[in-house]
């Protein structure tokens, strides 16, 4: 069944009030992967969000000019934008010179490893190609799906080894968005 990513199908709301739980929101670029995210923790206010957000800075005459890493435990209007959580540069719309994957190790790993609380939920938003060398990152991400906790994790629409194996493990929840705002769901 397709679904508009206004909707949330009970299956969906079922799921999200279990003790623990996994949901992989997957798709293409601009296809309202985190939109969508950002939807269920609000229909959901019981959740408390740890772990990350990747997000696209607009610089000067609203041009994007780099992607950084922040803690979910920071609104959007607080956030800040340094050489300390900067990922990549931008420019003309690509991304420019060497990918700081380390910070994917350091900063990463530190906002999804903690001792969780009743009603966190791990957000890992989003994940894809750049991480492929932060080995540490990737396995406190894959914790997350293989422990005691919940965790909304948005994934690119990319068949890439270490996605592969976590949109394998068993019971996760995956919301495939597709083209137009719409989606449907399936089960691991």
């Amino acid at each position: 069944m397709i679904y508009s990513l206004n909707d949330i199908p009970d299956e969906i709301n079922t799921f999200i009030r279990r003790e623990h739980f996994h949901i992989i929101i997957r798709g293409d670029i601009h296809t309202g992967k985190s939109t969508y995210l950002q939807k269920l923790l609000s229909e959901y206010p019981f959740l408390i969000p740890y772990g990350f957000y990747t997000k696209k800075s607009i610089g000067k005459c609203g041009i994007q000019d780099g992607l950084y890493i922040h803690s979910a435990y920071i609104k959007e209007n607080e956030r800040f934008y340094s050489e300390q959580n900067r990922i990549a540069k931008i420019a003309n719309g690509s991304y420019v010179g060497t990918f700081n994957t380390n910070i994917f190790n350091s900063t990463g790993k530190q906002l999804l490893t903690r001792t969780v609380k009743p009603n966190e939920v791990a957000i890992a938003d989003e994940v894809g190609f750049l991480e492929r060398n932060a080995h540490d990152f990737l396995n406190a991400v894959s914790s997350c799906f293989n422990a005691n906790r919940s965790i909304i994790a948005v994934f690119k629409n990319k068949s890439i080894s270490y996605l592969d194996e976590m949109l394998g493990i068993k019971d996760n929840l995956i919301i495939n968005v597709l083209p137009d705002y719409k989606f449907s769901i399936c089960f691991s």
